[in-house]
């Protein structure tokens, strides 16, 4: 494949990217709509003392969960370490402070790297 060849290939990726920012841009603007329908229902029916309700096309019904949330972050790492539970942490490494080590010529064990390639996209 040629230059040229790559240009057109080139040119098409642009106008496709255009076309899904736009609608991205639709998109989130239809979420952020859904989530403060969202939010008003579930304040109203908390209000209401319910936890279902149907229109005349669709239903919900309220639901429950806990989800955890951090408050002393000392303790947990002291649990994880005594209880052997790295099954409470995600399984993922901090991209920005694996680099941070690198840049200062530290090798992390067990870490290695491979190469990922991107386009940036310039209007002409």
């Amino acid at each position: 494949m040629d230059l040229k060849d790559i240009a057109v290939l080139t040119d098409a990726f642009g106008q496709k990217r255009a076309e899904r920012l736009e609608a991205d841009k639709k998109a989130n603007a239809l979420k952020e709509e859904e989530n403060m329908l969202k939010e008003r229902i579930i304040s109203a029916l908390l209000e209401a003392g319910s936890a279902t309700v149907a229109g005349s096309k669709f239903g919900v019904n309220l639901q429950t969960k806990k989800k955890p949330v951090a408050q002393d972050w000392e303790l947990i790492h002291k649990y994880i370490l005594e209880n052997e539970a790295l099954d409470l942490l995600h399984r993922r490494l901090t991209e920005e402070a694996v680099k941070v080590r690198w840049e200062d010529g530290l090798q992390i064990p067990g870490v290695s790297s491979y190469t990922v390639y991107d386009l940036t996209v310039s209007k002409r």
